[in-house]
């Protein structure tokens, strides 16, 4: 999975490459791209389900749960005095709660015996105590396609991003002579010799760069 689409890439904004001899590669990169940004933002962006992930209780009312956007909450489970107990997913055991930024990501723990109203209560104190199953992160539904779907949600500033790393990718990947093809590249012949003029920098752009760091992984 990939967090930039490969139309997008391909888009005359980016690399007009209307043939699909290089898609493999394109693909390759995007991939590439992806688990850069992902090791810089020190998250996983791409949903996926996350099995059994435990946490500490504090006795605060809310969980911060790692990952982000959250998307579904499967099961939460608490160990207290040897004694695993399972907690409902119904909304009126567990709300999943959204932050100025509009992003789901930690859960409310019920008091014990008000489960039908809006009164909560502390995660129990404890040394890795709570499991948590669920899923987080953006759909990437299609990214390898040349169909714009609706069902992709990576937020357009974060694809951009991740479609820029991969286009700079090929680009140096492309070989020195003459620059042809290569976005930002242009080959200037004077007096018998070339010159190659780059317009891009390589590797993560202070552009890319700002746009990234909106997205590193938060601490609570």
């Amino acid at each position: 999975m990939a967090l930039g689409r490969l139309s997008v890439m391909k888009d005359d904004l980016l690399l007009n490459e209307p043939e699909t001899t290089y898609d493999d590669s394109f693909k390759l990169l995007l991939e590439a791209a992806t688990v850069e940004v992902n090791e810089y933002c020190n998250r996983r962006l791409e949903s996926s389900t996350i099995t059994d992930e435990y946490y500490s209780g504090d006795d605060r009312t809310l969980l911060y749960l790692n990952e982000e956007p959250v998307t579904a909450l499967s099961a939460v489970s608490i160990w207290d005095t040897g004694t695993e107990t399972y907690v409902s997913e119904s909304t009126s055991y567990m709300q999943l709660l959204k932050d100025e930024r509009g992003i789901s990501f930690h859960v409310r723990y019920p008091k014990l015996g008000q489960e039908d109203d809006a009164e909560y209560g502390a995660w129990p104190i404890g040394d890795e105590n709570i499991k948590v199953t669920y899923i987080a992160g953006y759909i990437t539904t299609s990214w390898d396609t040349l169909a714009m779907t609706a069902s992709f949600g990576v937020p357009a500033d974060l694809e951009w991003a991740v479609c820029t790393m991969a286009v700079l990718k090929w680009l140096e990947g492309k070989g020195a002579s003459g620059g042809g093809g290569r976005l930002g590249v242009k080959g200037v012949e004077v007096t018998g010799q070339e010159f190659l003029i780059q317009r891009f920098n390589k590797g993560m752009t202070p552009e890319v760069k700002t746009v990234l760091d909106g997205y590193i992984r938060r601490s609570y």
